[in-house]
């Protein structure tokens, strides 16, 4: 690995892609704190499909996080 090489980038791809989806849920439900949004307003401010949305709002409802959700009128929020 060379000095201007990131360290994120020397990691394996396995690796990196499970820390790009940790962070995207993170963001996923900090976006969700502020107001109710589309699945595709979700999509473009996350810059993936919306099946990847849907997958992940999968992931942040179940185990082990159990965020709170609701989907009401074309819009996910959390519940209150």
């Amino acid at each position: 690995m060379s000095e201007t090489t990131p360290a994120y980038l020397a990691t394996p791809r396995r690796a990196r892609s499970a820390c790009y989806r940790a962070l995207r849920l993170i963001r996923l439900m900090s976006l969700l704190n502020d107001r109710g949004f589309s699945t595709a307003e979700l999509a473009i401010a996350l810059k993936v499909s919306r099946r990847t949305i849907r997958r992940d709002l999968g992931v942040i409802q179940g185990e082990p996080l159990y965020y709170p959700l609701t989907y009401e009128r074309d819009f996910w929020r959390k519940m209150p």
